[in-house]
């Protein structure tokens, strides 16, 4: 209901509790039913929009992690965090199919794909945007 152009929100649809730390972003899947949040506690937890219920955890991250966002396609997860690592998750088993040290000194705080999922993009604490060509970075060093 909206008064006065403030939109009131009564009750929350859902409270979805699984981390053990704070929570630093949130990520809705391009279709809507896929959700993933990540923490201070080191984990991305992947969660169903149609039951509210976790699916996985992703425990690989040796710090807090501060973004995973989804490619377009829904297929893959990136991931950033304090440890300096980028990872790429598959969403459907939620293997990691790369995770490379960034070029960032010390903590990394965003990432997201490019629309045609081509590349990738970074950003870090010490004022950098960096560039991944998304196929390169899945072929190198297999």
């Amino acid at each position: 209901r909206v008064a006065n152009g403030e939109m009131k929100i009564r009750t929350p649809l859902a409270t979805l509790k699984k981390h053990t730390s704070y929570v630093s972003d949130v990520s809705f899947s391009h279709l809507g039913d896929l959700l993933t949040s990540s923490g201070g506690d080191f984990l991305v937890v992947l969660w169903s929009t149609k039951t509210w219920t976790s699916l996985a955890v992703f425990n690989e991250c040796l710090a807090p992690v501060t973004c995973s966002v989804f490619s377009p396609d829904d297929t893959l997860i990136i991931s950033t965090s304090h440890d300096g690592w980028v990872r790429l998750w598959r969403s459907d088993d939620q293997v990691v199919v790369k995770a490379t040290q960034g070029p960032h000194r010390g903590h990394q705080w965003a990432c997201t794909f490019s629309p045609d999922q081509r590349m990738a993009v970074t950003c870090g604490h010490e004022g950098k945007v960096v560039l991944w060509d998304l196929e390169q970075m899945l072929t190198r060093n297999k």
